[in-house]
């Protein structure tokens, strides 16, 4: 059957010289390297596509996994392809959105007026006892019980960030169920009479992101990620989520100002 992949050249031929000699041999991940940066460059695989696979080059370029490997690590360094742990590589794209931070940030509005796809995946709503950082911003004891609601957000069909929020009790008693069937912050809060709200304070910190969260945004430990701790307050200046997010640094650029 006839390979769907773009055709990203063979070995035929690598090690001979223009006058006929031998050249001397090349490292075999360079090859893979050459011929990838190579069909990237003349646009045989477009941006956003998808390299063929690990086994895919293996067997068209007769190279071991670990040569394979280090072409597409030397291809990432120099920003022309991503790695996915669990997708695959693609052609690099850039950052999908750039985020600008303010006192009302809604991250998928961001991302309708910039024309790109929303998408959440919910991992967890529960009642979680209120860490000492948490409860000391939601003005709460630490240890008493809070609604916790943990996800993933995505962009055109990528993880681009891991969201962890936290909800004051007894204020939000009932709160679980609301979130469930909208799926929605926002929503939730405006069934329990809250219209809006606005960002009273953002920290952002860069570093590399811990095992678990490498697997969850599916990105490399090497890749590093903005953690970001928000706390929104309701119009009448009282705390009612206090959140922590985790953005890839790949795929979200962060701005402030207009």
């Amino acid at each position: 059957m006839k390979s769907s992949t773009p055709d990203v050249g063979s070995d035929a031929g690598e090690h001979e010289a223009p006058d006929g000699r031998d050249a001397p041999a090349r490292p075999a991940w360079r090859a893979v390297e050459q011929h990838l940066r190579g069909a990237i460059e003349r646009g045989d695989l477009a941006v956003g596509a998808q390299v063929p696979t690990e086994m895919e080059l293996m067997e068209r370029f007769g190279s071991s996994r670990y040569a394979v490997r280090r072409a597409l690590t030397v291809l990432q360094s120099d920003g022309l392809v991503r790695i996915e742990q669990g997708r695959g590589t693609f052609v690099h794209d850039g950052f999908l959105v750039s985020y600008r931070l303010g006192d009302r940030p809604r991250f998928t509005n961001v991302l309708i007026e910039n024309q790109i796809t929303p998408g959440q995946e919910i991992l967890r709503i529960d009642r979680v006892p209120a860490e000492a950082e948490i409860a000391q911003a939601l003005g709460c004891e630490a240890g008493s019980d809070v609604v916790l609601m943990e996800l993933l957000g995505y962009a055109n069909g990528q993880v681009v960030k891991h969201d962890t929020n936290h909800f004051p009790l007894p204020r939000f008693e009932g709160f679980e169920p609301v979130l469930r069937g909208t799926g929605s912050v926002t929503e939730a809060f405006a069934a329990f009479g809250i219209a809006d709200y606005r960002r009273r304070h953002t920290s952002i910190v860069g570093r590399l992101p811990t095992a678990a969260e490498a697997r969850m945004l599916r990105q490399l430990p090497s890749q590093p990620v903005f953690e970001c701790l928000r706390v929104d307050v309701d119009p009448a200046d009282r705390p009612i989520v206090v959140g922590r997010t985790i953005f890839s640094c790949e795929r979200v650029r962060l701005t402030l100002g207009e």
